[in-house]
């Protein structure tokens, strides 16, 4: 509808509620998923942490990795798999470790109003001291929350693929570490 061609005023201010009413809806859609994309970065942290506190903080199977891997009737091959996992899986902690700091950076969303509020509402030069521009500030009320809408859901569309880089390498980590596993055991019991 075009905003120089009034039909009805009052339709004029229904069209534009609505658009507002929708705009809000979408814009409040976008923050939950904001909400939704923080609580699983913190939950990928959460999870890197404690398979890190697992690994690291179980010295004596270090020790006993240490022995077997200074025992010569280990075959080269094994200890290659093992040192070539044991660095595949730093790397992709690592990998996953900077993919949630990725998107724990992206923190600037925009708010749906506007920087001066008050001065573009209240001032005398504002466009809206007029009589009957009741559509007009609906209207622009509208815009602010499409253009907050528009910026926020980018972030969060950025935050979603930092998020699903992160699980892959957490995926990657916990096969890696399958493997490390696998290894070690196979070591610990046949040599």
């Amino acid at each position: 509808m075009d905003n120089e061609s009034p039909a009805d005023p009052k339709d004029q201010i229904a069209f534009e509620k609505a658009r507002l009413d929708y705009c809000m809806d979408v814009f409040n859609r976008e923050e939950q998923r904001k909400e939704q994309l923080e609580k699983k970065s913190q939950f990928y942290l959460s999870f890197i942490t404690l398979f890190l506190g697992a690994i690291f903080l179980k010295t004596d199977s270090l020790t006993l990795l240490k022995e077997i891997t200074e025992n010569k009737a280990v075959p080269a091959s094994l200890i290659t798999i093992l040192y070539l996992s044991i660095i595949a899986l730093g790397i992709s902690i690592l990998f996953s470790v900077i993919a949630v700091l990725a998107v724990t950076r992206l923190w600037s969303y925009k708010v749906p109003y506007r920087d001066d509020i008050v001065f573009s509402l209240f001032s005398p030069q504002s466009d809206f001291i007029e009589e009957n521009t009741q559509a007009q500030l609906i209207r622009a009320i509208a815009l602010n929350f499409s253009i907050a809408l528009d910026f926020n859901k980018n972030i969060n569309d950025r935050k979603a693929k930092w998020i699903i880089i992160s699980s892959y390498g957490i995926f990657v980590s916990v096969a890696v570490f399958a493997i490390l596993l696998s290894v070690i055991v196979y070591m610990s019991v046949y040599y």
